[in-house]
């Protein structure tokens, strides 16, 4: 059984609730300690002061005595008195130590209670969301293993097989036609469609690319924490196509009775005039005209490949050297200056292609396009729209799969949200005894004074 979130909180806020219990119990006994160290500080003060005015009578009875003899019992009280004072005093340090022990004690506990108590609020609200959250999402995996929306993907693949191709060559049927793909317009359209789609997709890349390099740097450290970020990506990822698969079978329905019905279709999608006006006239003209846009689509196709190469070697050469201008990479002996210039030359190339389409030789070539009726573009692209996600959906994951790996991604989740917290929880007790271990060293050190004074004076411990 995969591990779930609303389980995760649940434990999470029992765990905090066990430990913050504990946790005051230790303050409560700590702050009774920190009184008892200060009530024995009071005490050692007191007995140092009693101890000083018997000194203080010793004294002063000594100094009375008429004859030598009788100062025999007075030295030996006296020196009893100056023993007092210094056990008192050697006391009253050691009572200093143990409050000043007691003091650091209480300030951690109450410091981990403060923690422990805003943990627990938080766990408290995040159970209550992901509890909430679980319902909707185990309700939308209950519907995407059930019928109808479990057999989206069959749906999709039959109408494809049935509708697809007598839907598209409907549509084509209104284009221009040539057996010759250089003279083909709707070939040339395609080259079009083909160049936009592949420079979108790296752009995809791109970010894709970056994404990881971003997520290996940060993982590259081993920490439970950092792996974590990467992880809730991927299952709010997994929650939005749960969502979207859920949703998915009336767009499913559409498309196939889009299909349907283009393929049905009697008659054009444009009027005979227009038809005419599109397909008969200065049709040679226009066909050898095709050529300049194949040359601008080749030109563009390049370009995108060289702003690629540029975009990312100039990533590169700035996580290597960030302070370095970007005139001094593109410049003469820069790091990226190869990649600027192919980028730039392929920019050239493309102005110059566009140029010639935009002067009298592509004349024919924006009249042609010119001449397509919205309807007919239309027409093509719900077309397009429709068998682009009829594939998507017989191509990918199942609905059940997509049930599947939302529940991967959420167990894979909260397996690293235990491995982080047990982490976290290693690395705050760490912290904890390095802050008791650096306040009692400063106390130690405030302090050292006076307990080798009293060592030096004195032979009980200090």
């Amino acid at each position: 059984m995969t591990a779930k979130l609303t389980d995760y909180w649940q434990n999470e806020k029992t765990r905090l609730a066990s430990c913050l219990t504990e946790a005051q119990a230790q303050l409560v006994a700590a702050s009774k300690g920190e009184i008892d160290a200060r009530a024995a500080v009071a005490a050692a003060s007191k007995a140092g002061e009693t101890a000083q005015v018997a000194l203080n009578a010793s004294r002063q009875a000594l100094a009375s005595i008429v004859m030598p003899a009788d100062g025999h019992p007075l030295l030996k009280a006296m020196r009893d008195a100056i023993a007092d004072v210094r056990a008192a005093r050697a006391q009253q340090v050691a009572a200093e130590v143990s409050l000043r022990t007691a003091q650091v004690t209480r300030t951690g506990l109450q410091g981990r209670v403060d923690q422990l108590t805003a943990a627990q609020s938080t766990a408290t609200a995040a159970l209550k969301a992901a509890v909430e959250a679980d319902v909707e999402r185990t309700a939308l995996a209950a519907k995407l293993r059930a019928a109808p929306v479990k057999d989206l993907k069959a749906a999709a693949t039959t109408a494809l097989n049935n509708f697809d191709t007598s839907a598209r060559n409907k549509v084509l049927a209104d284009f221009p036609q040539n057996a010759d793909d250089a003279k083909d317009f709707f070939k040339a359209v395609l080259d079009r469609e083909n160049f936009v789609a592949a420079d979108v997709s790296r752009r995809h890349d791109e970010g894709d690319n970056a994404r990881a390099e971003q997520r290996n740097f940060i993982e590259s450290s081993t920490r439970k924490a950092d792996l974590v970020p990467a992880l809730r990506d991927a299952h709010t990822a997994a929650v939005a196509e749960l969502r979207r698969v859920a949703e998915l079978k009336p767009k499913v329905d559409a498309a196939i009775l889009l299909l349907q019905q283009y393929g049905a279709r009697s008659g054009r999608f444009i009027t005979s005039a227009e038809y005419h006006a599109l397909t008969a006239i200065d049709t040679a003209k226009r066909e050898t005209s095709l050529d300049l846009l194949k040359k601008l689509t080749e030109k563009q196709q390049e370009f995108s490949v060289a702003r690629q190469a540029f975009e990312e070697a100039l990533a590169a050469a700035w996580i290597a050297t960030p302070d370095v201008t970007f005139a001094s990479l593109v410049g003469a002996g820069g790091a990226v200056k190869a990649e600027f210039d192919a980028f730039a030359t392929a920019a050239g190339k493309v102005d110059t292609a566009a140029t010639v389409i935009k002067g009298s030789a592509g004349e024919p070539l924006r009249c042609w396009f010119a001449a397509v009726p919205d309807a007919l573009w239309d027409a093509l692209e719900a077309y397009e729209a429709a068998q682009g996600l009829l594939k998507q959906v017989s191509t990918g994951l199942a609905p059940a799969q997509v049930a599947d790996a939302w529940e991967t991604a959420e167990d894979e989740l909260v397996t690293a949200l235990k491995a982080r917290d047990a982490e976290a929880a290693s690395i705050a007790m760490r912290q904890a005894l390095l802050d008791y271990a650096v306040r009692i060293d400063a106390d130690a050190s405030a302090l050292a004074p006076a307990r080798l004074s009293a060592a030096r004076r004195f032979v009980l411990p200090a």
